[in-house]
């Protein structure tokens, strides 16, 4: 039968509030770099929730959990990174940081800060955060849909103008001159050519249009031009 270590997180000690990175080695923090950032993603951080709700809301401690949920992995499926993690969240509670604090080191600030509102009570956090992970997940599925529909559409319509300028105009000015030509016939002589031209240059402010359109969703809080971005795509999804 499981013993409940409630005490365990602090060991006599006073509880610390936080735990310095520069304690524990360069290579320590290269390899915690990877994981948080490239490993311990949506998908594994709701995992990680929905386990350890589960061993609490059976009234097994924080500290126990963890030691659980690390022999599960040691025996079924060996995921080295993740039992890094869970190591780590040990460690620092066996030096007296609390669960929230130390899982504050490895997820996001908005699920780090409702964790710590119910820090009382680790199940109910963990339950509140998952709820608010799946919300992101179906938020992120919904903005990639509202961006890759004109993204798509950008590159069908400058790869159609590319070819054009490609195939059709040679063709067409080795029969006429351009001065000759219909205005509809010049203006579209006109943009395919600046589009072969600077396609490169066109190509880079996409890319940095569409990084600075999805950072700024979450940050971007100056309200007269923010209130205009609310009415369009991909800013009025959320």
């Amino acid at each position: 039968m499981l013993k409940r270590d409630s005490a365990d997180s602090t060991s006599g000690k006073q509880a610390k509030t936080s735990y310095s990175m520069s304690e524990r080695g360069f290579w320590f923090f290269l390899k915690y770099f990877f994981v948080k950032n490239f490993y311990f993603d949506l998908k594994k951080r709701v995992e990680f929730y929905r386990i350890i709700r589960t061993f609490t809301q059976n009234g097994i401690s924080i500290q126990t959990s963890l030691r659980l949920y690390g022999d599960m992995i040691k025996k079924y499926n060996n995921d080295t990174a993740m039992k890094f993690l869970v190591d780590d969240i040990l460690r620092m509670m066996s030096n007296g940081v609390r669960f929230e604090r130390a899982i504050a080191y490895w997820v996001p600030s908005q699920e780090s800060a409702l964790i710590e509102s119910s820090a009382n009570n680790v199940a109910h956090a963990c339950e509140v955060v998952t709820g608010f992970a799946e919300n992101m997940t179906s938020i992120k599925s919904a903005l990639a849909g509202a961006l890759t529909y004109p993204a798509v559409m950008i590159v069908v319509l400058i790869g159609s103008l590319l070819s054009f300028s490609e195939f059709i105009i040679p063709l067409m000015l080795k029969l006429n001159p351009v001065q000759n030509w219909p205005p509809v016939a010049q203006n579209l002589y006109v943009m395919t050519t600046f589009i072969h031209d600077n396609l490169a240059l066109l190509l880079t402010s996409m890319a940095v249009v569409t990084v600075a359109s999805v950072v700024s969703l979450s940050r971007f809080t100056f309200m007269p031009l923010r209130n205009v971005l609310d009415k369009l795509p991909p800013w009025n999804i959320l």
